[in-house]
């Protein structure tokens, strides 16, 4: 069960290692609906593949020191989050689609097994899925318990189901590598991303709109979004608290009292731009719309619309 988003996604590759050609060619099959998928029938062309394998998000660093001239309202750390460099790393999909994310292991094979293969990726932040065409599940079971592997799945098991299991481990692979970055902007304010009915409402959100990417705009959880035919979202988004912080940059703003009433009753927010940093107060009274209401921890005030 996914209880938590990563603060971006981007669906990516899957490897399968397996000694029977049927099973890879009905994985292929399966997986190719949402994800690349590169197979092989040897573990040795598989190690040789994933030494070499480099991915874009390899020694990311999205954090920056800030001057102290640089505090106000909405931003008051020494060191910020770089939200412009997950904008530029998104367009490098071709590149994202193909970091290796979840790796599925045969458990018996004619030169070694899966959980000795699996010992192998112990430096991967890769998720590993332990696939067995037999009953005997107590290696698989003890393997899992080690934390070497990190599902133990029979494979005789529903494929729509199995596709299930891999996308969620997608998500927790992306939630590790970004989970550092994701508590350091929590240090001052939680994100809805770590909400469980937010979450939930998001990944039912993904699967209408067919999204296969994502990236955080903002400290109040603002996500673009790409679907599969290359449409963006933007999902704007709002505490109490951030609304409260926006009446107060244009409370002494004459032409803006219409605007600071609108916001402070809740009856409209400010939308959100990809290069959002700061409210371009010139234009935010022409920016305004009804918002649409999430009760989770906090109530969240959002709106959705489609990027030109």
């Amino acid at each position: 069960m996914i209880k938590t988003l990563p603060i971006f996604y981007f669906r990516p590759m899957i490897v399968s290692i397996d000694d029977d050609i049927n099973v890879l060619n009905s994985l292929t099959t399966l997986l190719s609906k949402k994800f690349k998928i590169t197979t092989f029938l040897e573990p040795n062309e598989f190690l040789a593949f994933i030494n070499k394998h480099c991915s874009p998000l390899t020694g990311l660093n999205l954090l920056r020191g800030c001057e102290e001239s640089e505090y106000n309202d909405l931003h008051n750390s020494l060191v910020e989050f770089k939200f412009s460099e997950i904008h530029n790393l998104f367009n490098q999909q071709d590149q994202l689609s193909s970091t290796v994310a979840v790796i599925t292991l045969d458990y018996s094979m004619p030169t070694t097994d899966g959980v000795s293969l699996s010992k192998q990726l112990n430096d991967y932040t890769v998720k590993k899925i332990l696939f067995t065409g037999s009953d005997n599940y107590e290696l698989g079971h003890q393997a899992r318990d080690d934390e070497l592997i990190d599902r133990f799945v029979n494979k005789s098991v529903n494929p729509e189901h199995l596709l299930e299991i891999i996308e969620e481990l997608t998500f927790k692979y992306y939630e590790t590598i970004t989970n550092s970055l994701k508590q350091h902007i929590e240090a001052e304010t939680p994100l809805p991303l770590s909400d469980k009915l937010f979450v939930n409402y998001c990944l039912k959100l993904f699967k209408k709109l067919k999204i296969k990417g994502y990236y955080l705009i903002d400290k109040d959880g603002a996500l673009c979004m790409i679907s599969e035919d290359e449409q963006k979202y933007l999902l704007t988004i709002y505490t109490a608290n951030s609304l409260d912080q926006v009446g107060r940059l244009i409370k002494d703003e004459p032409s803006l009292i219409d605007t600071y009433t609108l916001i402070t009753q809740r009856k409209k927010i400010p939308l959100k731009h990809l290069s959002y940093e700061e409210f371009d107060l010139v234009s935010l009274s022409e920016n305004l719309v009804e918002p649409e209401l999430l009760l989770g921890k906090e109530v969240y005030y959002f709106n959705i619309r489609i990027l030109d």
